[in-house]
């Protein structure tokens, strides 16, 4: 068996190297042409670092957000139940600009438009500095769900956390989301919470939107992944 050791192995503009069955070739680095345009290995592509989203099995960033000072922010049209399994929103130091207002959010049809209906809530708090701690349920909005806590508007009162989105695929199924995150309340106590919602619609969920109770989201990140199907 032959076998041909190297540092680095780069890619030629007039023929190919090959490779017979059973033989290997090992490298400390593949290193990509000065085209810049990366690597593909087995369909996959590699650049910068990063494996491209048509490698499939990832988390893919659908859309990014940086608040300042925005009555809300909607995310519309981004759910391809073809190609995503769920979602997941991570929320970055979001900060409003009103004292004592809770992050709202509502579902999305692909019109966009918002969807209506009851939106049912249980979840529970942790006080980090506080022996504060509870648990609520049957609990409901109508139109909107909403995080139970709320937010000051100082320069340390502010959420982060991740929420797991799980559209509809049309028909009567739940929409739910799984909002876990960590708060520094407009009373100052700092708790970890998580806030469960649902809705029963027909109608396919295409999006959803946020915003705050009263005011602006003022400042903070909002960052939408699309978890991709394995294919078997």
């Amino acid at each position: 068996m032959s076998r041909l050791n190297v540092d680095t192995l780069a890619g030629q503009t007039t023929s190919n190297i090959e490779v017979l069955s059973g033989n290997t070739i090992k490298t400390n680095t593949i290193g990509e042409t000065t085209s810049g345009q990366g690597v593909t290995i087995d369909g996959a592509l590699i650049k910068d670092g990063k494996i491209a989203a048509s490698a499939g099995g990832s988390m893919v960033l659908l859309d990014s957000y940086s608040a300042s000072t925005d009555s809300e922010k909607a995310f519309d049209n981004f759910v391809d139940t073809s190609t995503y399994i769920s979602y997941k929103i991570y929320i970055d130091n979001l900060a409003a600009d009103t004292d004592d207002v809770y992050l709202g959010y509502v579902f999305r049809t692909a019109t966009p438009g918002d969807l209506t209906g009851a939106y049912f809530r249980a979840g529970y708090k942790m006080g980090l500095n506080t022996a504060d701690n509870a648990f609520y349920g049957n609990t409901s909005e109508t139109n909107y769900t909403r995080t139970a806590l709320t937010l000051g508007n100082l320069v340390d009162e502010t959420m982060s956390g991740i929420i797991d989105f799980f559209p509809n695929s049309g028909g009567s199924q739940l929409t739910r989301t799984m909002n876990n995150y960590i708060m520094n309340t407009a009373a100052n106590p700092i708790y970890a919470a998580s806030d469960n919602a649902c809705l029963v619609n027909n109608t396919q969920v295409s999006g959803i939107r946020f915003y705050m109770s009263s005011g602006n989201i003022l400042s903070g990140t909002i960052r939408v992944y699309g978890i991709k199907l394995w294919v078997h």
